[in-house]
């Protein structure tokens, strides 16, 4: 688990979240929380885990909330999925009235041993939002990542809807509790993506997807 000196670590570095650091709470339970740290957001259930790095841009940049000058750096913390959830809409309801793309994102104003603050602002109006910050433990999930990205794996690029709809096709037509799937991968990038489900009455769905060749 992550301990509180490692969460605590101060780091110097300019931070904006935007709607997707905040959407990662979909993926936690009240357990875990969602995390975030002056790099990045995570988030896991155990099952699955996900982080989202920080969004590009100057903090500098950001105007002044409430005449207080955004946080440049700040020590980590944990919150609630329902409260990042909440930190979610209210950057969404204003992210389609805003007149420079830096104002998509927000930034922390506050944070101490018991809640931090963020600023959101269209120019035209700001807002503050409390989220208070949860005594929990996190995963150690930089560790994670860096055993299993060691592993050999193959990346594939895909074209994300066609793979979508694939995916919700079979999960509809899979009779088992848990509506698996199974996925196939080749050995080349060139070859395609197998998938594989059973339904009722002893049916049995396969699909194929190509892979989408290009120049990284």
């Amino acid at each position: 688990m992550e301990n509180r000196k490692n969460q605590n670590q101060i780091t110097s570095i300019s931070m904006l979240f935007n709607k997707y650091n905040f959407k990662i709470h979909k993926f936690t339970n009240k357990r875990f929380g969602v995390f975030f740290s002056p790099q990045e957001s995570v988030a896991t259930d155990s099952f699955r885990l996900i982080r989202i790095s920080k969004a590009n841009g100057d903090i500098k940049d950001f105007p002044l909330i409430e005449n207080i000058k955004p946080k440049e750096s700040f020590q980590s913390f944990i919150l609630s999925p329902k409260c990042v959830k909440d930190l979610e809409e209210s950057i969404k309801r204003i992210e389609n009235n805003v007149p420079l793309p830096i104002l998509k994102n927000a930034v922390i104003l506050k944070r101490n041993n018991e809640i931090v603050k963020f600023g959101i602002t269209n120019l035209d109006t700001s807002q503050v939002l409390t989220a208070r910050i949860e005594e929990t433990e996190f995963p150690k999930y930089k560790e994670l990542f860096a055993k299993y990205s060691n592993k050999g794996y193959r990346f594939f690029r895909l074209d994300g809807k066609a793979l979508r709809d694939l995916i919700d096709f079979l999960q509809d037509f899979s009779a088992s509790l848990y509506k698996e799937i199974l996925i196939g991968f080749p050995k080349s990038e060139r070859e395609p993506i197998h998938l594989k489900a059973e339904g009722k009455e002893g049916q049995i769905a396969e699909a194929m997807i190509m892979p989408m060749v290009g120049d990284d």
